[in-house]
């Protein structure tokens, strides 16, 4: 991960440097990791994903679902993409 607002912090538990040493497919707890990836290589077919939900855990093992996610690839001045961008407001602890 290479980004988190305030609430992203908050949410997953951490502080900005382990925040963003972390893999963000690691968010997912092992058995949502497939349904991740297959999100993911819809939105690096289509550039987006609309209303994408999924579970999630944080740094101290706290399960919650990400509800109404936007995904977008980010792409550099040539094109060339460089990870993803996400934006949500709903969750709930689980």
């Amino acid at each position: 991960m290479n980004y988190g607002n305030r609430f992203a912090l908050d949410l997953w538990e951490c502080n900005w440097d382990h925040f963003t040493a972390t893999l963000s497919n690691a968010t997912a707890p092992e058995e949502g990791r497939a349904a991740r990836e297959e999100m993911m290589q819809r939105v690096m077919q289509n550039s987006f994903v609309t209303g994408y939900s999924g579970h999630r855990v944080s740094r101290t093992g706290r399960l919650f679902l990400i509800q109404d996610v936007t995904i977008w690839r980010l792409l550099d001045e040539s094109g060339t993409s460089f990870g993803a961008g996400a934006f949500f407001r709903q969750y709930l602890y689980l």
